[in-house]
Protein backbone atom coordinates (compact mmCIF):
# COMPACT_ATOMS: atom_id res chain seq x y z
CA UNK A 1 0.00 0.00 0.00
CA UNK A 2 1.42 3.38 -1.03
CA UNK A 3 1.62 6.19 1.48
CA UNK A 4 -0.78 9.10 0.97
CA UNK A 5 0.81 12.01 -0.85
CA UNK A 6 -0.47 15.56 -0.85
CA UNK A 7 0.43 19.08 -1.92
CA UNK A 8 -0.36 22.26 -0.05
CA UNK A 9 -2.41 25.04 -1.57
CA UNK A 10 -1.48 28.61 -0.57
CA UNK A 11 -4.95 28.78 1.05
CA UNK A 12 -3.84 26.11 3.54
CA UNK A 13 -5.82 23.15 2.18
CA UNK A 14 -4.13 19.83 1.52
CA UNK A 15 -4.77 18.21 -1.88
CA UNK A 16 -4.32 14.43 -2.23
CA UNK A 17 -2.25 13.44 -5.28
CA UNK A 18 -0.73 10.31 -6.78
CA UNK A 19 2.82 9.80 -8.11
CA UNK A 20 1.36 9.78 -11.63
CA UNK A 21 0.26 13.40 -11.17
CA UNK A 22 3.84 14.71 -10.73
CA UNK A 23 4.49 17.66 -13.04
CA UNK A 24 0.78 18.35 -13.49
CA UNK A 25 -1.31 21.20 -12.13
CA UNK A 26 -4.24 20.41 -9.82
CA UNK A 27 -7.14 22.65 -8.75
CA UNK A 28 -7.85 23.29 -5.12
CA UNK A 29 -11.42 23.69 -3.80
CA UNK A 30 -10.63 27.40 -3.43
CA UNK A 31 -10.10 27.59 -7.21
CA UNK A 32 -6.32 28.14 -7.18
CA UNK A 33 -4.03 26.01 -9.35
CA UNK A 34 -1.26 24.13 -7.54
CA UNK A 35 1.75 22.57 -9.29
CA UNK A 36 2.53 18.96 -8.23
CA UNK A 37 6.34 18.74 -7.87
CA UNK A 38 8.57 15.94 -9.18
CA UNK A 39 8.26 12.70 -7.21
CA UNK A 40 11.50 13.09 -5.25
CA UNK A 41 10.41 16.52 -3.98
CA UNK A 42 6.84 15.35 -3.36
CA UNK A 43 8.07 12.42 -1.24
CA UNK A 44 10.40 14.69 0.74
CA UNK A 45 7.60 17.22 1.36
CA UNK A 46 5.45 14.38 2.69
CA UNK A 47 8.19 13.13 5.05
CA UNK A 48 8.95 9.97 3.03
CA UNK A 49 12.51 8.77 2.53
CA UNK A 50 13.87 8.77 -1.00
CA UNK A 51 16.45 6.09 -0.24
CA UNK A 52 15.99 2.70 -1.86
CA UNK A 53 15.61 -0.56 0.02
CA UNK A 54 19.18 -1.44 -1.04
CA UNK A 55 20.54 1.84 0.35
CA UNK A 56 18.67 1.33 3.63
CA UNK A 57 20.00 -2.23 3.98
CA UNK A 58 23.59 -1.23 3.25
CA UNK A 59 23.34 1.74 5.63
CA UNK A 60 21.95 -0.44 8.41
CA UNK A 61 24.55 -3.12 7.65
CA UNK A 62 27.36 -0.57 8.04
CA UNK A 63 26.31 -0.17 11.67
CA UNK A 64 27.37 -3.78 12.38
CA UNK A 65 25.72 -7.19 12.20
CA UNK A 66 21.94 -7.10 11.82
CA UNK A 67 20.12 -8.55 14.82
CA UNK A 68 21.53 -9.67 18.14
CA UNK A 69 21.89 -13.41 17.57
CA UNK A 70 22.10 -16.13 14.97
CA UNK A 71 19.90 -15.20 12.02
CA UNK A 72 18.85 -18.86 11.65
CA UNK A 73 18.13 -20.06 15.21
CA UNK A 74 18.25 -16.86 17.32
CA UNK A 75 20.94 -18.15 19.73
CA UNK A 76 22.67 -15.12 21.26
CA UNK A 77 26.13 -15.91 19.86
CA UNK A 78 27.58 -16.51 16.45
CA UNK A 79 30.31 -15.63 14.03
CA UNK A 80 29.82 -12.57 11.86
CA UNK A 81 29.14 -13.49 8.25
CA UNK A 82 29.32 -11.01 5.38
CA UNK A 83 26.56 -11.41 2.81
CA UNK A 84 25.90 -9.79 -0.51
CA UNK A 85 22.40 -9.43 -1.84
CA UNK A 86 22.35 -8.98 -5.62
CA UNK A 87 19.02 -7.51 -6.61
CA UNK A 88 19.59 -6.85 -10.29
CA UNK A 89 22.29 -7.48 -12.87
CA UNK A 90 22.81 -5.86 -16.24
CA UNK A 91 21.26 -7.78 -19.11
CA UNK A 92 23.75 -8.59 -21.87
CA UNK A 93 22.31 -8.22 -25.34
CA UNK A 94 24.00 -10.08 -28.19
CA UNK A 95 23.52 -8.10 -31.38
CA UNK A 96 24.98 -10.75 -33.70
CA UNK A 97 23.82 -14.32 -33.20
CA UNK A 98 25.19 -15.28 -36.61
CA UNK A 99 28.76 -16.09 -35.47
CA UNK A 100 27.85 -19.61 -34.33
CA UNK A 101 26.20 -20.34 -37.67
CA UNK A 102 29.34 -19.21 -39.53
CA UNK A 103 31.38 -21.61 -37.44
CA UNK A 104 29.19 -24.48 -38.55
CA UNK A 105 29.19 -23.43 -42.20
CA UNK A 106 32.83 -22.38 -42.68
CA UNK A 107 34.73 -24.15 -39.95
CA UNK A 108 35.70 -23.19 -36.41
CA UNK A 109 38.80 -21.18 -37.43
CA UNK A 110 36.67 -18.67 -39.33
CA UNK A 111 34.30 -18.36 -36.37
CA UNK A 112 37.20 -17.87 -33.95
CA UNK A 113 38.46 -14.91 -35.99
CA UNK A 114 35.04 -13.33 -35.87
CA UNK A 115 34.59 -13.98 -32.14
CA UNK A 116 36.47 -10.78 -31.19
CA UNK A 117 34.06 -8.70 -33.28
CA UNK A 118 31.15 -10.60 -31.75
CA UNK A 119 32.21 -9.61 -28.22
CA UNK A 120 32.47 -5.98 -29.33
CA UNK A 121 28.87 -6.19 -30.50
CA UNK A 122 27.57 -7.11 -27.03
CA UNK A 123 25.99 -4.43 -24.91
CA UNK A 124 24.71 -4.45 -21.36
CA UNK A 125 21.56 -2.66 -20.32
CA UNK A 126 20.51 -1.88 -16.78
CA UNK A 127 22.55 -1.45 -13.63
CA UNK A 128 23.96 -3.86 -11.12
CA UNK A 129 22.16 -3.27 -7.87
CA UNK A 130 23.55 -4.91 -4.76
CA UNK A 131 24.15 -4.39 -1.06
CA UNK A 132 26.59 -5.92 1.44
CA UNK A 133 25.61 -6.50 5.04
CA UNK A 134 26.56 -8.66 8.03
CA UNK A 135 24.62 -11.13 10.16
CA UNK A 136 25.53 -13.61 12.89
CA UNK A 137 25.40 -17.38 12.35
CA UNK A 138 26.13 -19.66 15.32
CA UNK A 139 28.67 -22.50 15.09
CA UNK A 140 25.95 -25.17 15.15
CA UNK A 141 24.06 -23.65 12.20
CA UNK A 142 27.31 -22.95 10.34
CA UNK A 143 28.34 -26.63 10.64
CA UNK A 144 25.13 -27.74 8.90
CA UNK A 145 24.70 -27.56 5.16
CA UNK A 146 22.29 -24.68 4.98
CA UNK A 147 20.18 -24.43 1.86
CA UNK A 148 20.08 -21.01 0.26
CA UNK A 149 16.27 -21.10 0.52
CA UNK A 150 16.56 -21.60 4.32
CA UNK A 151 18.95 -18.68 4.61
CA UNK A 152 16.70 -16.52 2.43
CA UNK A 153 13.65 -17.37 4.56
CA UNK A 154 15.52 -16.42 7.75
CA UNK A 155 16.83 -13.19 6.23
CA UNK A 156 13.34 -12.18 5.13
CA UNK A 157 12.58 -11.56 8.82
CA UNK A 158 14.80 -8.47 8.48
CA UNK A 159 12.47 -5.72 7.15
CA UNK A 160 15.10 -4.16 4.86
CA UNK A 161 15.85 -7.53 3.25
CA UNK A 162 12.15 -8.30 2.81
CA UNK A 163 11.68 -4.90 1.12
CA UNK A 164 14.38 -5.83 -1.41
CA UNK A 165 12.84 -9.23 -2.18
CA UNK A 166 9.49 -7.51 -2.66
CA UNK A 167 10.99 -4.86 -4.97
CA UNK A 168 13.35 -7.28 -6.79
CA UNK A 169 11.78 -10.78 -6.73
CA UNK A 170 14.76 -12.45 -8.45
CA UNK A 171 17.31 -11.32 -5.83
CA UNK A 172 20.17 -13.66 -4.88
CA UNK A 173 22.10 -13.92 -1.60
CA UNK A 174 25.79 -14.86 -1.57
CA UNK A 175 27.95 -15.61 1.48
CA UNK A 176 31.18 -13.60 1.09
CA UNK A 177 33.13 -14.32 4.29
CA UNK A 178 33.06 -15.69 7.83
CA UNK A 179 34.93 -14.12 10.72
Amino acid sequence: MSPTLSVQCPCGRSIDVTPGMCGETVKCLCGKSVQVPRLRDLRTANGISNSTALERLESKGNEGPLGTGCVLCDLPDGAVVELELIAERPEVIHKNGWVAYLGILFGLTWATLLQAKHHADQTATGDERKARFWVRICDECASKKIKSSTLEKALRSIPEVEDIFREYPGSEIHVLSHS
